[in-house]
């Protein structure tokens, strides 16, 4: 982002801060996009990534003033963004876990005529779904949204160490869950 460009977004902030209405509509026009990626990014539903980013607004526009430092709005706001769609994931889960309760019969989808690539690519997706949702979330954090770790550590809302452990474990559960199908 040029000079000129974060100086504008981060007035835009202090406006905001300060109460004045009419800087939401342009913050709005330069984030809402952002929140919706990030929120479709994770939640992989993009009616969900809408209501993710609604939400985010009304966290946003009743929090503003805990906001110390307005040139970290973008990494605040992402913050929110995230845990509002790692919150839709988890309910998610519960709900699924409640159905498969009550379902005795699962059907598995059998992959015909793909080529390696793809069988091998749904393998790993299916190993990283059954990983923990911490060890997922740092996966698509760091493998797939290509953030440092310190940049993880913010968004998470955890130590750099606990993110560092959190990735090299989920790393150790996936080679063990690909090595156990390789032998099967």
């Amino acid at each position: 982002m040029t000079k000129t460009k974060t100086s504008t977004e981060t007035q835009l902030v202090l406006d905001f801060k300060e109460g004045d209405l009419n800087a939401l509509p342009y913050l709005v026009e330069r984030w809402h996009k952002r929140f919706c990626d990030k929120a479709y990014w994770i939640t992989k539903d993009a009616e969900v990534s809408k209501d993710i980013a609604q939400e985010t607004w009304k966290v946003i526009m009743a929090k503003i003033g805990q906001l110390q430092d307005a040139n970290k709005f973008g990494v605040w706001s992402l913050r929110i963004v995230c845990s509002k769609s790692f919150d839709w994931l988890r309910k998610k889960q519960r709900h699924q876990s409640q159905l498969k309760d009550y379902q005795k019969d699962q059907t598995t989808i059998g992959i015909e005529s793909v080529d390696d690539y793809e069988i091998k690519r749904n393998e790993l997706m299916k190993a990283i779904t059954s990983l923990s949702l911490d060890k997922q979330h740092v996966i698509r954090l760091f493998y797939l949204e290509e953030y440092s770790l310190k940049e993880m550590s913010k968004i998470l809302q955890v130590s750099t160490g606990t993110v560092k452990s959190r990735l090299f474990h989920a790393r150790e559960k996936l080679k063990t869950l690909i090595n156990i199908k390789k032998d099967h």
